[in-house]
């Protein structure tokens, strides 16, 4: 997940705030005390809290800017990578297993693959949350549909291009059909009522955005008919298609239909998510036990399910009915790092066989850790996997994750470790000053070491602590927004440049990186990121602004 935008209102010093993040994933926020910077973190927190139920309607209160106005309202924009899309589409493809196998059968006879394309659609969106004096919205998702916009311009292009204003049935051509089938009149009459849905929905359509101009799709369903919505004046309008819900019946003359694929992949996403809005976007677990009755043999639905509930933090035993928004909204909650008050989850780290000999040595000999080896070896024999899974249960979250990183049977995850030890060594003079991660009295342990010296991590100056905190944060994690705010106050100002010089090359970078500073001192002319100074307005009265940073000045 990467965060493109924030918008809030009458929240903390913010009357009516905006600010839009750029393509990199480096973004610097400076500027004096008391200017609002680290209220952007409170209001990202803010959501994050809102949406694990921590927040009370007292507590909120003590957020509004203007105490007068019962009403506030937070807007996050934010944009999916890949490890977002794929949870996305294993909620998808389970969803739509369970109550539409006649359209996936259809999209599969097409060689359309629905839950692709759908994930197509979903590549960014805004979490809204909306508060009132009267009622106060669970947060949602709101996707913009731009692919779809896409299409219809392709179709409103081939339309012209064919001397036609709205699109009309004869572009659909079913000659063959007719002939394979000697002229039957019933089939003569399903086509043409399919081929009359097809282009009534998608002049629907066409209609509504020509009108509006921006198309979305909401997982706020309460009191919505269709979560298909069009933008009109700043306003959401719904739309209301005319998709018929028994649509799969004609699935066996969808194939032989020739038209062309923009028309047939933009109704077939309107049918999807005309499935989902039907259904609530929700899984139900009562559902899932009567398919998994009526197919025994598709273990594939399992895995799903299994990834979607260690995703949640729990077993799938105890896996309850979700929601697309719940998907969405745990994506939001999971994705955001707090480098004040971060707290991992406690995990499990996977050991592979290559580094067993490695873990065993690193255990110091004695008469109860010589019980643990053994322990540990009977463990991994034991394994049905070509790995074994220790639990880490430490009190110091980057000792436990380094430990995890280091001794994964993922050799991406090993490379994250290689990657933050050799800027460590980068920081302190080229390899001055270099750190290893161990087993000490049973818990992951970092020691510190030199030519000289080798001291536990908790021996060593604080400021070198921060620092290999800091490179665990921007170098350990995928799919992450990291929100750092004023992480260099202590270090000393080379350390300060030198940090400067990392985020040069942000390619090795790939979680999204917030920073808030007090101080030019960080600020290189060469670092390719967003900048943005805030500042204290000339007029007491007026709140915070900011402004995108011009180096020049």
């Amino acid at each position: 997940m990467k965060i493109t935008s924030v918008k809030a209102k009458n929240l903390l010093s913010f009357e009516d705030f905006e600010i839009e993040f750029g393509e990199g994933n480096v973004v610097i926020i400076f500027g004096p005390n008391n200017v609002g910077k680290t209220n952007l973190f409170r209001i990202l927190k803010l959501l994050k809290n809102i949406i694990n139920e921590k927040m009370t309607i007292q507590e909120l209160e003590l957020y509004l800017h203007d105490k007068q106005k019962k009403s506030m309202s937070i807007e996050i924009g934010v944009e999916f990578d890949n490890l977002d899309k794929n949870l996305i589409s294993r909620f998808l493809k389970v969803f739509f297993k369970l109550y539409a196998p006649n359209l996936v059968k259809t999209c599969s006879n097409m060689n359309i693959n629905i839950i692709d394309v759908i994930i197509d659609y979903f590549s960014s969106g805004s979490y809204i949350w909306e508060c009132s004096q009267l009622n106060c919205h669970k947060p949602h998702f709101l996707v913009q549909l731009n692919n779809l916009e896409k299409d219809i311009e392709e179709i409103k292009s081939y339309l012209k291009e064919k001397g036609y204003s709205t699109m009309i049935p004869d572009l659909i051509d079913h000659s063959r059909i007719l002939q394979e089938l000697d002229r039957n009149v019933e089939v003569i009459s399903a086509i043409n009522e399919l081929k009359n849905i097809i282009t009534s929905t998608i002049n629907s359509i066409i209609d509504a955005y020509e009108k509006g101009g921006k198309i979305f799709f909401t997982t706020l369903i309460e009191g919505r008919n269709s979560a298909i919505l069009i933008k009109k004046d700043g306003n959401c309008e719904e739309f209301n298609t005319t998709i018929g819900n028994n649509i799969e019946k004609y699935g066996g003359y969808f194939k032989r239909l020739k038209m062309e694929y923009v028309f047939l992949k933009l109704f077939i996403v309107l049918i999807a998510l005309k499935k989902l809005t039907t259904n609530n976007m929700t899984i139900s677990l009562k559902k899932v036990v009567e398919y998994s009755k009526e197919n025994p043999w598709d273990d594939e639905i399992l895995e799903d399910l299994k990834y979607i509930a260690e995703f949640f933090g729990y077993e799938i035993t105890d896996m309850k009915d979700i929601s697309l928004n719940d998907i969405l909204l745990k994506i939001y909650e999971n994705g955001l790092i707090f480098y004040e008050d971060y707290l991992p989850n406690k995990g499990k780290v996977s050991i592979p066989d290559g580094m067993i000999v490695d873990l065993l040595a690193s255990i110091e000999n004695s008469t109860e850790n010589s019980k643990m080896k053994s322990k540990i070896l009977e463990l991994f024999k034991n394994s049905t996997v070509n790995s074994m899974q220790l639990g880490l249960l430490t009190d110091d979250w980057v000792s436990s994750y380094l430990f995890f990183l280091k001794n994964n049977a993922d050799i991406k995850l090993r490379k994250k470790f290689l990657k933050i030890k050799e800027m460590f060594e980068f920081m302190f003079n080229g390899g001055k000053l270099s750190f290893d991660v161990i087993l000490d009295d049973n818990k992951p342990d970092i020691v510190i070491y030199s030519e000289e010296i080798e001291v536990p991590l908790n021996m060593a100056g604080l400021g070198v602590k921060k620092i290999l905190e800091i490179l665990t944060l921007i170098y350990g994690y995928d799919s992450k927004v990291v929100l750092l705010d004023a992480p260099f106050i202590q270090l000393y100002q080379k350390y300060q440049k030198r940090f400067s010089k990392i985020f040069r090359d942000i390619k090795n970078i790939e979680s999204q990186t917030i920073i808030i500073l007090h101080s030019l001192h960080f600020i290189d002319e060469k670092i390719t990121s967003d900048i943005f100074r805030f500042y204290r307005p000339k007029k007491v009265h007026e709140i915070c602004s900011h402004r995108k940073y011009n180096k020049k000045t």
